[in-house]
């Protein structure tokens, strides 16, 4: 049973009823709810995750992993305007949620669709309303917001009118697919690749490699997942925590500022993801010589697991 504050959030309620306009009323008395001093190590979030597979984990994200997440996207991926507005057309509590945050220190606005999901013609539509929009985005979404501007034969033009930027992530984006989101909708994308345990921060393709049409190895760099982001490290090991030559697969390792203080109430799976400061992703790269990360299949050295 849920504790007694939380059993009203389990039934609906009309949004046009009066209860409904009780609910949104604001507080008679805002000087009962002062503000509270928070350090940075303070717990400020439990995000919960567990991979594909996995028993859902409580990450303990501190005060500080959240305002490291959110300066890092004015550095790493967009600047943000008190004029801009982001859209929720993906779950809220997955990476769209998380990207509230910059957008709320930066005063931006916040639309949420009629919808409720990730209807195309409504995000278009939104967009040439509210003024381009910004959303993160996982690439089946991506492809289908690709797949209607084709249809309705927009131009980049009538694309950068209805969106500023999309941030995709969470999966890995085909080379093709990248491609001719870029021929079709103009330079309006950013990727980025983080977990929960180090949110929205290990790495990003910023959209100037996206658009760098003219170096050497530019359809590779389409391919990777982009390079570290600016408050992290990032290192590629077997599975004794080895440094491997670029080029070989291993585990993907994080250390910085935006990583997880821990699971909660779990201290054996805290134990095996954070070793001597860095985080374990689980997940399986390698580096190139420019520090551009690619995923790959599991490799022997990941697989193999500790000796």
């Amino acid at each position: 049973m849920a504790p007694a504050p939380l059993r009203g959030l389990q039934r609906q309620v009309d949004a046009e009823s009066a209860e409904a306009d009780a609910l949104l009323a604001p507080l008679p008395d805002w000087s009962a709810y002062p503000p509270l001093d928070r350090a940075p190590d303070d717990l400020a979030w439990l995000f919960y995750t567990s991979g594909t597979t996995g028993r859902p984990k409580g990450v303990m994200l501190t005060q500080r992993n959240l305002m490291t997440m959110g300066l890092t996207y004015f550095a790493d991926v967009d600047p943000i305007d008190p004029g801009d507005a982001i859209v929720y057309g993906a779950p809220m509590s997955h990476g769209c949620g998380l990207y509230a945050i910059p957008h709320l220190m930066a005063g931006a606005r916040h639309v949420v669709p009629t919808s409720g999901g990730v209807d195309p013609a409504e995000l278009f539509a939104l967009g040439r309303t509210h003024g381009p929009l910004t959303t993160f985005a996982a690439p089946t979404i991506v492809n289908r917001l690709v797949d209607h501007a084709q249809a309705e034969g927009l131009t980049p033009a009538d694309c950068a009118a209805a969106f500023k930027t999309i941030v995709y992530g969470g999966a890995p984006m085909y080379l093709a697919d990248i491609e001719r989101a870029l021929r079709v909708m103009g330079p309006r994308f950013v990727q980025i690749y983080g977990q929960g345990e180090s949110p929205m921060v290990i790495t990003a393709l910023a959209r100037r490699h996206l658009t760098d049409t003219g170096h050497p190895r530019h359809r590779e760099r389409l391919a990777s997942v982009g390079v570290a982001q600016t408050p992290v490290q990032v290192r590629v090991v077997d599975a004794h925590g080895r440094d491997l030559p670029l080029g070989e697969a291993g585990e993907v390792l994080v250390r910085g500022d935006t990583v997880m203080a821990g699971y909660w109430r779990n201290p054996e799976a805290t134990a095996a993801a954070l070793r001597d400061g860095w985080l374990w992703t689980g997940d399986v790269g390698a580096l190139d010589a420019d520090g551009f990360l690619t995923w790959c299949a599991a490799s022997p050295a990941v697989q193999g697991g500790e000796g």
